[in-house]
C-alpha cells in the first residue's frame, strides 16, 4: 500500500514532466523518445521533492530509531503498549503529525508531502504508524469502518475478536 502511493506520485510527477516538455516542444519539431534523457536512472531515483524515493522512505528508519530511543531513554521494555505509546509520543508530540481537516486534497495522501509537512489523511497517517511499527517489529492491522480507517495492534486474539466488533460498530454508526 505504501508503495502504491509512492509510485502514484511519481508517475503523476512524470507525467507532468513529460506534459511541460511537450507543450515547450510542440511548435518545435516532434522530440524522439531516444534524445529525452533524464538525471535518474530508476524509479527509485526519481526526484520527490528535492529527495528520490529511498530517501523518503528511509524517514519512516529514522523515525523508527526516534522510537527506539525514546524507549531506551526512558528506560522502557519492549511491551506492546510502551512501544505504541513511544510511537504516539514521537509521531504526535515530537513530530507534530495532525490529520488534515482538508479531505479533498490530494498532497495529503502523497508519503512524501505527509512526512514533509506532518499533515495528512487519515489513511496516510495509519500508513505511516503502521510501517514505523513494523520496523519496531509490531505488527499493526486495520480496517475501514465507515468513512474511518481504525489500526490495532495485531495479538493472538485480532482475528476472533475485532473483525466481529468492527462489524457491530459499522453497523452502529450512523451514516451523516
Amino acid at each position: 500500500m505504501l508503495l502504491i502511493a509512492v509510485e502514484d506520485e511519481a508517475f503523476m510527477s512524470y507525467n507532468r514532466d513529460m506534459d511541460a516538455r511537450a507543450v515547450v516542444k510542440e511548435g518545435r519539431e516532434a522530440p524522439s523518445l531516444s534524445k529525452v534523457t533524464y538525471e535518474w536512472a530508476s524509479l527509485d531515483a526519481f526526484p520527490l521533492a528535492g529527495k528520490s524515493i529511498t530517501a523518503w522512505l528511509s524517514e519512516l528508519d529514522i523515525i523508527a530509531k526516534q522510537v527506539e530511543a525514546e524507549l531506551v531513554s526512558k528506560e522502557i521494555g519492549c511491551h506492546l503498549v510502551q512501544v505504541l505509546e513511544a510511537v504516539n509520543f514521537v509521531l504526535f508530540d515530537l513530530r507534530g503529525f495532525t490529520r488534515s481537516s482538508l479531505l479533498n486534497n490530494p498532497k495529503q495522501s502523497y508519503l512524501h508531502q505527509v512526512l514533509k509537512s506532518a499533515s495528512g489523511s487519515g489513511i496516510m497517517l495509519s500508513i505511516i504508524y503502521i510501517e514505523v511499527c513494523r520496523r519496531l517489529g509490531v505488527t499493526i492491522v486495520g480496517a475501514r469502518v465507515g468513512e474511518e480507517f481504525l489500526i490495532w495492534p495485531k495479538t493472538e486474539y485480532t482475528e476472533e475478536d475485532y473483525p466481529a466488533s468492527l462489524n457491530f460498530i459499522a453497523m452502529q454508526t450512523p451514516t451523516l
